[in-house]
């Protein structure tokens, strides 16, 4: 085993009622990118959501959390030294639970297990990270009914 290459672990995390499998086609494409340059490829496509999304965010996390720090144990069987590039990438309810397992990761004892480690980035898609109050809500419906009125057109064809 090569010390000096890095090595590049992807977590994909699918959202409500989704499925690893819904990943294959990244995988698929990493896959084929890295390997045809040489790069040290491991891919989590998230499992432990699949058949109940409503664990709540905390514990969504928690589980999320053991399950990536498992494969960091993996990884570190077969390469004990090497750079370990992290990206993860979710999908709406997917996104809470990664930031929430982040957190777990972070603050509890795993300082051995997470050092040399480089992330690369959290990307969400469709994930819902603005909490919004409810007059927050109310001000924002009340402006898109706003944008929603019918224009006013002069004589002259200009808005008014």
């Amino acid at each position: 085993m090569d010390k000096s290459q890095a090595v590049n672990f992807f977590v994909f995390v699918h959202g409500n009622h989704g499925h690893s499998q819904d990943w294959n086609k990244f995988e698929t494409q990493l896959n084929a990118t890295f390997h045809a340059c040489g790069s040290i490829l491991w891919i989590l496509k998230s499992s432990h959501n699949q058949l109940d999304t409503s664990i709540g965010v905390m514990k969504g996390g928690q589980i999320l959390a053991q399950e990536i720090l498992t494969e960091f144990r993996n990884i570190r069987a077969l390469y004990p030294s090497n750079l370990l590039n992290v990206t993860m990438c979710a999908h709406s309810l997917g996104g809470l639970f990664s930031r929430a397992a982040l957190e777990h990761i972070f603050h509890s004892d795993n300082a051995n297990l997470i050092k040399n480690i480089r992330w690369v980035g959290l990307t969400t898609i469709s994930s819902p990270h603005i909490d919004l109050e409810f007059d927050r809500i109310i001000e924002f419906v009340l402006g898109i009914l706003s944008l929603l009125r019918p224009l006013q057109v002069s004589e002259t064809s200009e808005m008014k």
